[in-house]
């Protein structure tokens, strides 16, 4: 039995690490099929299949949309095979109508303080939740990034742009609550905010908002015309200095 150290398990490996940090868009288009291929035949090298598919189909999306007759054509393509690569589509679709139905549109803060109603927010702890859209902000996925302490909240803003590359998000909004009354964001707040969205736009996502939530309110740096400006402009609001893992704490 191969490990994952051999041909082709140590290939599908570092295809998988690839994915993992860099998203589909890091992968070939060979690639990307020997990705979907790799789950019906597990110990196979699946490159070879990989190719001839595209010769034959054209494009991936020629793939999906192939028969299953069709498929089962090209060689090195068996009914496992085929039936896997049929199955895909169907699955893309049925995911893509229950996003439709299931997912909210956060257009503005009061839609987005609305959906954060529905979470639930810790009135113990700070919490952070990480809430990815795509193009029409339309909510892909919302992450409860990390429950802190009663006064503050750590991360790594690697870690947001991990998620938000990983699950395709085309916006991102940062909410994240205060255990006291007020929801002013404090210095550690701006300078994170700002490390954030610098972080972001490095790879083309837009942070639409910070939100803070308390029990007396709330509080949106974009309804506050905090995240109109630079980066530079944000930090001069800050007072804490910069630290590896950045800090959303109660002033």
């Amino acid at each position: 039995m191969p490990n994952e150290n051999d041909w082709p398990r140590g290939h599908r490996k570092r295809l998988r690490n690839r994915y993992t940090h860099g998203g589909f868009a890091a992968l070939t288009q060979v690639e990307k099929v020997e990705l979907i291929l790799g789950p019906s035949r597990p110990h196979i090298d699946l490159r070879e299949v990989a190719v001839a598919l595209l010769e034959r189909f054209g494009s991936l999306e020629g793939i999906l949309e192939a028969g299953y007759e069709d498929l089962q054509q090209v060689n090195g393509v068996g009914e496992a095979v085929a039936f896997h690569i049929a199955l895909t589509l169907p699955l893309s679709r049925e995911y893509a109508r229950l996003q439709q139905t299931a997912k909210p549109i956060l257009r503005n803060t009061e839609q987005t303080i609305a959906y954060v109603q529905t979470l639930e927010v810790s009135q113990d702890n700070e919490t952070l939740w990480l809430m990815l859209t795509n193009a029409h902000f339309q909510l892909k996925r919302c992450i409860k990034l990390h429950e802190g302490t009663l006064t503050a909240v750590h991360f790594a803003p690697g870690t947001i742009v991990k998620h938000a590359i990983r699950h395709g998000a085309a916006h991102v909004f940062l909410v994240h609550s205060h255990t006291v009354e007020t929801a002013s964001p404090s210095p550690s707040d701006i300078q994170a905010t700002a490390v954030v969205a610098e972080a972001l736009k490095s790879v083309d996502i837009n942070l639409v908002d910070h939100i803070i939530i308390a029990r007396a309110g709330h509080f949106s740096f974009y309804q506050n015309n905090m995240l109109h400006g630079t980066t530079p402009a944000l930090l001069q609001k800050a007072a804490a200095p910069a630290i590896p893992f950045r800090l959303f704490d109660t002033p």
